[in-house]
């Protein structure tokens, strides 16, 4: 009893190891609609960012969420200089937004620079809810 139990266990894992393997080669197949297997990550309009780019890539949501408690908690807009938080999203959007055919490209675009990599990697991006995707003109 207990080798029948321990092969029906052995030929359900061999069993779901074979969907996961065919889910994957399907997954592979993409439409040209469908995000691309590398994200499209457009150039910033800025001369340097607050962090090098791959510091950027790994701690930016712990940077907004900082700077989100400095401002929400603290009252703390800007620097003592005047210039926005290194955190801001008002200055990442002004320096990441990108044009295409002269208009910028909204949230709902997998070309706008944050929903490239959020859609790429299956990230949540709820900061659009209630701040702007595009620069303020």
């Amino acid at each position: 009893m207990q080798k029948n139990k321990f092969l029906a266990v052995h030929k359900l894992l061999f069993a779901l190891l074979v969907l996961c393997l065919s889910f994957s080669v399907f997954a592979a197949d993409n439409d040209e609609d469908e995000m691309p297997f590398e994200p499209f990550i457009p150039k910033s309009a800025g001369s340097k960012c607050v962090l090098p780019e791959d510091e950027m890539r790994k701690v930016h949501p712990d940077l907004l969420k900082h700077d989100r408690i400095s401002t929400l908690r603290h009252g703390i807009r800007a620097k003592s200089d005047g210039k926005a938080l290194d955190g801001s999203l008002k200055g990442c959007i002004s320096c990441h937004a990108y044009k295409k055919d002269g208009q910028y490209v909204r949230i709902s675009s997998k070309e706008h620079f944050c929903a490239t990599c959020h859609v790429y990697v299956g990230a949540s991006l709820d900061c659009f809810q209630c701040h702007r995707d595009i620069p303020e003109e």
